[in-house]
C-alpha cells in the first residue's frame, strides 16, 4: 500500500514486483516512480487529506485516517475488491480535529485511532461505534498501538511520556516517561516489550559529532512483567 500527497492511496500485489525485479528486492526499493513499480491492483481517490493508512483484520477492507475539509476527523472504510468502485466507501466521524493515526488490535475487534484533538478513540469494530475516549494527553498523538494479546494500548505524542491504558475501558494502567515523546512505536508480537523512535530536537544525543541534516533520531525498547 502507497499513500501519495494527492490524498490517492495505490495496492500493489507485492508477488508481481518481486518477481519482476529480477529475482532482487533492492530494485523495489530503490524505485521512486510507478513505473519502475508496476500497476497498481487498485487505486482509491481520496476527497480528504489522508494521514494513514492499513487494512482490516480481515484483510477485506481499506481504512484511512483523514482529514476533512471541514477540519473534523474521519474513518473511511472501502471494500477492498478490483470489481468494487472505489467511490463507494462509508464515513465514520472521530475526533474534532484530524486523525493522525489508528491502529486494529491483534485480535481484529478493537480500533484505536489518535487525533489532534489530544484523544485516543477506542472503537469496536464490528459496530465501528466509538466506545471510550482517553483524554490524558494534551498534544495531538502521534501513534496509537496494541500490545500482542490485546489488552494494552500505548498512545504516544510530543509529551515527554508514553500512555499506557487497558484497550478495552482506556483506563491508565502505567506510563513511560521519555526525553522527547514518541514519534512511532511497536509491541513484540509475542511480549510485553514495546519499542519507540524518538528525535533528539536539540542534538544533545549526540556527543563530539557535527551532524548535518534532520536531527537524529533514537530508538528505545522497554520491556514489562507479563503482570502488567
Amino acid at each position: 500500500m502507497v499513500s501519495e500527497k494527492d490524498n490517492s492511496v495505490h495496492i500493489y500485489d507485492m508477488r508481481k514486483i518481486m518477481s519482476s525485479s529480477s529475482g532482487s528486492s533492492s530494485s523495489f526499493f530503490r524505485s521512486s516512480n510507478h513505473a519502475a513499480i508496476g500497476k497498481p491492483l487498485k487505486t482509491y481517490r481520496l476527497e480528504d487529506t489522508v494521514l494513514e493508512c492499513h487494512f482490516s483484520p480481515s484483510g477485506k477492507h481499506l481504512v484511512a485516517a483523514t482529514k476533512a475539509h471541514d477540519g473534523m476527523g474521519t474513518v473511511r472504510i472501502w471494500p477492498f475488491s478490483e470489481t468494487i468502485s472505489s467511490e463507494k466507501y462509508d464515513v465514520y466521524p472521530g475526533h474534532t480535529g484530524a486523525i493522525y493515526c489508528l491502529c486494529f488490535s491483534p485480535c481484529g475487534k478493537r480500533l484505536a485511532t489518535g487525533g489532534q484533538d489530544a484523544l485516543v478513540g477506542l472503537w469496536d469494530v464490528a459496530e465501528m461505534v466509538c466506545t471510550n475516549t482517553i483524554g490524558r494527553m494534551t498534544k495531538f498523538l502521534r501513534s496509537v498501538t496494541f500490545s500482542h494479546d490485546s489488552k494494552v494500548l500505548a498512545s504516544s505524542s510530543e509529551e515527554t511520556l508514553i500512555d499506557l491504558a487497558d484497550a478495552n475501558t482506556g483506563e491508565k494502567l502505567s506510563e513511560i516517561s521519555t526525553r522527547h515523546g514518541a514519534d512511532e512505536m511497536a509491541w513484540n508480537p509475542k511480549y510485553y516489550a514495546l519499542a519507540y523512535a524518538s528525535g533528539e530536537p536539540d542534538g544533545s544525543g549526540i556527543v563530539g559529532t557535527t551532524r548535518m541534516g534532520p536531527p537524529p533520531s533514537v530508538v528505545t525498547v522497554v520491556k514489562f512483567s507479563s503482570s502488567l
